[in-house]
């Protein structure tokens, strides 16, 4: 058989938490993570603790606001030039008192280019989990 194909996934608010330990699940399947933090200085104190994992070689950091469309549009270039494709996106980024004012760049941007994983259509509905290993996953 051919060589496998790599798969690529950008994890947003993956310092801590929920998100840290999904850049370190997606990276343990051996798939190339961007490991996404608000603030700078965390995210790359995140990129210690993934290093301190022995699975850095698999995870880049990059920084990215969410609710800031230029910030989203400069993630899609980074994705775009250092990966060629996004076949993952967990949005684990939370947004507090605040409001998106373009809602869709950022599903227009990353959603085109990807898979993404539990996240809320425009009507509040949820969207199916498609894990890893389900064999329907589109790639």
């Amino acid at each position: 058989m051919g060589e496998a194909t790599e798969r690529y996934a950008v994890v947003t608010g993956a310092n801590k938490g929920i998100g840290l330990e999904i850049v370190k699940q997606l990276a343990s399947a051996g798939i190339k993570v961007v490991l996404t933090a608000r603030n700078e200085e965390r995210g790359l104190h995140a990129m210690e603790t993934i290093k301190a994992s022995g699975l850095s070689h698999l995870v880049m950091f990059h920084q990215v606001d969410v609710a800031d469309a230029t910030s989203v549009a400069s993630l899609a270039d980074f994705i775009k030039s250092e990966c060629g494709k996004l076949d993952i996106l967990v949005n684990n980024a939370g947004i507090g008192g605040g409001a998106i004012k373009d809602t869709d760049l950022f599903t227009s941007v990353l959603f085109n280019r990807g898979t993404i994983l539990n996240t809320n259509d425009k009507y509040g509905q949820s969207k199916p989990y498609r894990g890893l290993d389900n064999p329907n996953l589109n790639n």
